[in-house]
């Protein structure tokens, strides 16, 4: 879900004054339309009055399916508040739904809950807020950018957080989207370190991604999460002879996996079939079955076996390329 940083102030409304109108009373029952205004716009009425009418649902609800389908039909109206996080009552609001109800229950989708869909958006409205904090007064893209590497060098757990099963906070992808709208490619390094963009993304920086590699070296480029694969996406054919240099330095499967995926996969597979180091063979007859089932595989395969025989290879080891040779056959055959 995508935050708008440019939220706007409904009117400054004191904290002594929540309190008189309702905030004061128990945070599940407590009504929330009573902080509404006269001069308040339409928009923000309603998402008052929808929240309540859902959060009264919640309250109201009996065990069961229904209670867990009160979380989803909240979000436009949550956003609001989330968005308007200038108006203090926003924040209050928030943090009283997100004691509406339970928040999790084992088998069901997180935000199907009003209580935690109310939570994250809680954290989207005070990341808005920080981001706004953070880069105000700060008008020249390198004094942005450098103050988001600031952010994120006294906050190296938000960037080391992968989005799939904890999702990084808003603001990670709020200061990473700004970086790369004014520095592009020099961000690569924090784009990547993220986990939040998709292969497609990287596309438009494939000469980066490279680059940043090249810089990090084989094994810190080994040790960083889906680089590899970022590179293997891109089909930077120039990528070619460093991997293939790493390769030969010492064998891995990410390497091998990221370059079956470039141009020339076949003619490296069938060299790899001749490659003494253990495993290598293996690895790349495995390959072959689903990158190139063809005659050449077949016969490649085949020799190897003879030479693997001649060599006193074990019964396992030469069951092992016989199976691969049973496969390409399949897959030649049609699967």
């Amino acid at each position: 879900m995508r935050t708008t940083q440019a939220g706007f102030c409904a009117g400054m409304v004191l904290s002594l004054m929540l309190y008189s109108n309702g905030f004061g009373q128990d945070i599940r029952t407590g009504p929330l339309t009573d902080a509404l205004k006269d001069s308040d716009e339409p928009q923000i009425k309603e998402a008052f009055a929808k929240l309540e009418a859902i959060r009264q649902k919640v309250i109201n609800a009996k065990p069961g399916t229904d209670l867990w389908q009160t979380g989803r039909p909240a979000y436009p109206y949550l956003q609001v508040l989330a968005d308007r996080w200038r108006d203090p009552r926003s924040e209050e609001i928030l943090k009283q739904l997100t004691n509406s109800g339970p928040k999790l229950i084992e088998g069901e989708l997180e935000l199907q809950s009003l209580a935690f869909a109310a939570d994250r958006f809680l954290m989207m409205l005070q990341d808005n807020r920080e981001y706004d904090s953070l880069l105000k007064g700060l008008n020249t893209p390198d004094e942005r950018v450098k103050q988001i590497r600031e952010y994120f060098d006294a906050h190296p757990d938000l960037l080391a957080t992968a989005c799939y099963g904890r999702p990084n906070r808003p603001i990670v992808r709020m200061l990473l989207d700004e970086a790369e709208k004014l520095q592009g490619a020099a961000v690569i390094d924090l784009l990547v370190r993220s986990q939040l963009f998709g292969y497609d993304h990287f596309s438009r920086y494939k000469d980066a991604l490279l680059d940043y590699a090249e810089k990090l070296g084989r094994e810190k480029a080994l040790a960083m999460p889906y680089l590899l694969q970022y590179i293997a996406a891109t089909k930077n054919t120039n990528a070619i002879p460093l991997l293939t240099k790493w390769f030969s330095e010492e064998p891995s499967g990410e390497i091998m996996a990221t370059l079956v995926k470039l141009p020339g996969a076949k003619e490296r597979l069938l060299k790899w079939l001749n490659d003494p180091r253990p495993g290598v063979a293996r690895a790349a007859a495995n390959r072959l079955v689903t990158v190139a089932p063809d005659s050449e595989s077949l016969k490649a395969v085949n020799a190897l076996i003879e030479r693997r025989k001649q060599e006193g290879a074990s019964k396992n080891d030469i069951s092992f390329f016989e199976s691969v040779v049973k496969s390409i056959k399949q897959m030649m055959d049609g699967g």
